[in-house]
């Protein structure tokens, strides 16, 4: 970013923070350098700035959640001396994305009963089963790993860092494999293990070009897309043995 743009961003909290209005300033205000994220062929993954000023102490957390989703976790046992998937647990309604950035450990925050009702920490997503089990637990932890593997849920929290003792900044990182969807970037103050503060912000994840005819073809037309997949294949082998042949 532009050192032009960075003073007109700064300008910008300052005086948010700042003006008189009849209602108070707000305690904690926050933008995204971008707010839309565009995905193709070439999308390799991006960082986006998130900066913002506080106007009373406390510690700054911030939490990225994605698009919700339906899975379905699946436990592999022996049967007749074959593995197999035995065991499943199926969730509703979970972010496919999450990730966390904190001025300090959220351990100092002092409240867990608290980030555990707001659902801050990966330890307090708020994962839930159709049906309760005695190993849902154990699905939930395999959930929460598998999203970490592919970078999806955040293994620790970035670091927020401040200019100062009113602004601050982080970067949160997006990989290559986000999915489609509106996401929510939250912004909370803490002061003494009570929240003080909080703020929303949105940022949208579009595919273009032939990725958005591709993935909107596959969830409003999955029969036609099943259909013209198998075609194409059908006709791929035919190709390749006309090749082979000659």
């Amino acid at each position: 970013m532009k050192a032009k743009h960075c003073i007109a961003i700064l300008l910008l909290v300052i005086a948010t923070l700042c003006r008189g209005d009849a209602a108070e300033a707000r305690s904690v205000v926050a933008d995204l350098a971008i707010r839309s994220i565009d995905i193709d062929h070439n999308f390799a993954g991006i960082d986006i700035l998130l900066f913002g000023a506080r106007n009373d102490v406390g510690d700054i957390v911030v939490v990225v959640r994605g698009p919700e989703e339906d899975y379905v976790v699946r436990k592999k046992a022996r049967v007749a001396g074959v593995w197999v998937n035995r065991y499943s647990q199926e969730f509703k309604n979970v972010n496919g994305f999450y990730a966390v950035a904190t001025s300090r450990s959220l351990k100092e925050v002092n409240n867990d009963q608290l980030l555990e009702k707001l659902g801050v920490g990966v330890s307090h997503v708020p994962i839930h089963s159709t049906e309760a089990t005695a190993n849902e637990a154990e699905f939930r932890e395999a959930l929460i790993r598998s999203k970490q593997k592919k970078n999806l849920y955040s293994t620790e929290p970035a670091a927020v860092t401040f200019w100062g003792d009113t602004l601050f900044r982080t970067v949160l990182t997006f990989p290559k494999n986000i999915l489609k969807g509106q996401y929510t970037a939250e912004v909370y103050l803490f002061n003494d293990g009570q929240l003080t503060a909080v703020q929303t912000t949105p940022l949208g994840v579009n595919k273009i070009g032939f990725e958005a005819f591709v993935y909107d073809m596959a969830y409003r037309y999955p029969v036609l897309y099943g259909i013209v997949s198998v075609m194409l294949a059908l006709l791929a082998g035919w190709v390749a043995s006309v090749v082979f042949q000659r």
